[in-house]
């Protein structure tokens, strides 16, 4: 598997955790708690820009701040039920 999957998946699994919208840099910070080391910012704005289509996109205050979830409950209860 290339790095960038991996990354998408390891943020899939944040969001699996999150009852709320999170920014870029939660997602890295929560990357981080998970054990990830070296969190590469420009990586993980990518990674979200790619799971887009299972995202939903909130934009802060003059669009200068962007935040995401989930698009369904249901893609969570299904990432959950493909966990090993």
């Amino acid at each position: 598997l290339d790095s960038s999957f991996t990354l998408r998946k390891d943020v899939l699994s944040v969001f699996t955790k999150q009852n709320e919208a999170v920014d870029c840099f939660a997602v890295c910070d929560l990357l981080e708690e998970q054990g990830q080391q070296n969190v590469f910012e420009p990586a993980v704005e990518r990674a979200l820009w790619d799971l887009k289509p299972i995202l939903i996109e909130e934009r802060g205050k003059g669009n200068r701040t962007r935040k995401w979830e989930l698009y369904s409950p249901k893609v969570s209860e299904t990432l959950k039920g493909m966990e090993v």
